[in-house]
């Protein structure tokens, strides 16, 4: 592993180039040849990916909370008959 500096500015390099053109470069074979700076590059990628899919997890979670509430309250509300002609 390199120094924290040197990582920490590969890693804002990466954030820069993003996610899809790194992963092109990587797997392309021309693009990274400095051997430490490919592995922090496929250190990102994977932090990059698990961060990707807490979001998306969180964000399902959430969505289906505000859809299971919304259909459970629908039937609970007391104008609902009288003004049906809205829903």
């Amino acid at each position: 592993m390199a120094e924290p500096e040197v990582e920490a500015a590969w890693r804002a390099e990466f954030k820069r180039i993003g996610e899809n053109q790194l992963r092109d470069a990587l797997n392309s074979g021309a693009g990274i040849a400095d051997e430490p700076k490919r592995q922090a590059a496929f250190r990102w990628l994977g932090d990059e990916a698990a961060e990707r899919r807490l979001r998306e997890e969180k964000t399902y979670h959430y969505v289906r909370w505000t859809f299971c509430c919304r259909y459970r309250c629908r039937d609970r509300r007391p104008y609902r008959c009288r003004f049906n002609f809205l829903y």
